[in-house]
């Protein structure tokens, strides 16, 4: 029987980092780097690039069959007030923001929802593009997608952008590796009802 290609679900790419000591994990090489990711109806594409070994350059999309982990959702959402930024919504209401991490719970960051990413270019020179949405007073959504906005760019907040980027990458890979929403049977119900509340019950 043929060996499944590295890299899919049949037979993932494991790195054990228990082999390494702290000073050492900083320069283990990346098997893989997420490139995309989109979250529909609580589901999650991605594609992601085979950084070495057989198939190095390779990029693989995968559809996910498992509903996310609610910390992939909250890490997406922390790219809404970046997508807000980016449309200019707080420079046209003439909002000045000095620390964007103070602005997730604003009402103009409340109107965006980022629900995907794609990542661009190489360590020395890579950009993000946010894909999402935009409420409209008149009803209703519009989509959007931003222009790719380096790291090293002039955006205001890139240092910001680049951890909730990377945030979000992370919640992808571990949701590669298993981390999803809890299922019925992994949710423990306790339906036990205090004996003293039958005492006191009317028959």
């Amino acid at each position: 029987m043929p060996k499944e290609k590295k890299g899919t679900k049949e037979n993932p790419i494991v790195v054990n980092i228990n082999n390494f000591r702290d000073d050492e994990l900083s320069e283990i090489p990346k098997a893989l780097e997420i490139k995309e990711a989109a979250i529909k109806d609580d589901y999650c594409n991605y594609s992601y690039e085979l950084m070495q070994g057989v198939g190095e350059g390779d990029i693989i999309g995968r559809k996910g069959a498992a509903v996310v982990h609610n910390d992939m959702l909250d890490a997406f959402e922390k790219l809404n007030v970046h997508l807000a930024v980016i449309d200019d919504a707080f420079r046209y209401s003439h909002i000045e923001i000095e620390d964007i991490d103070m602005m997730h719970s604003s009402e103009l960051a409340g109107l965006f929802k980022v629900t995907g990413l794609k990542l661009r270019g190489n360590a020395d020179n890579e950009s993000v593009i946010l894909v999402g949405t935009k409420f409209i007073k008149t009803g209703g959504y519009i989509s959007l997608e931003t222009p790719r906005i380096k790291f090293d760019s002039g955006y205001p907040f890139k240092n910001e952008l680049h951890e909730a980027v990377y945030k979000c990458c992370d919640e992808v890979e571990q949701y590669m590796n298993g981390k999803i929403a809890p299922t019925f049977e992994q949710t423990e119900i306790d339906f036990e009802v205090p004996e003293k509340e039958f005492d006191n019950a009317a028959l």
